[in-house]
């Protein structure tokens, strides 16, 4: 299973691989660049956990697309 942390951090790297700043990400996401730091910095910290609405938000900002699954 993957963790919140997990799933961040590799959206964090994805965003630098691809030259992405926070500030262009907050305005894909229509929030605060600090918001946008915040979610990468407390999330892998854990101080806390961003909600599945957020993390596909911020997916969709840096071009790639979220996507969650069950092995039953």
């Amino acid at each position: 299973m993957t963790s919140t942390r997990a799933v961040v951090q590799r959206l964090a790297q994805i965003r630098r691989e691809r030259g992405i700043t926070t500030h262009q990400v907050a305005e894909r996401m229509h929030c605060c660049r600090v918001n946008v730091t915040r979610l990468e910095l407390d999330c892998i910290d854990g101080t806390r956990s961003p909600s599945i609405e957020t993390l596909c938000r911020y997916a969709a900002a840096i071009g790639v697309e979220l996507t969650i699954g069950f092995d039953a």
